[in-house]
């Protein structure tokens, strides 16, 4: 989203527009449980390791490839 901030303070950090870049997921009373947030922290957390591996699979610039530095599971839920 690109908004402009209304009556906010500006300085050398901050300026009148804003990029955002978050999301929100629409859940039904029936999926506000442990399980369903669990499942939907799985499929986030696969898609940050799918992200490090493919940048894993990039060399650095001296020719190495880099190690995996996240776990292979989330830690909230690695059931």
């Amino acid at each position: 989203m690109r908004a402009v901030r209304k009556d906010y303070f500006l300085d050398h950090d901050h300026s009148v527009r804003v990029d955002q870049w978050d999301w929100e997921k629409t859940i039904s009373a029936d999926q506000r449980n442990l399980d369903y947030l669990k499942d939907t922290v799985r499929k986030i957390w696969k898609v940050i390791k799918g992200a490090e591996t493919c940048t894993q699979e990039r060399p650095t610039d001296n020719g190495q490839v880099s190690e995996p530095y996240l776990p292979a599971k989330s830690m909230w839920c690695s059931e």
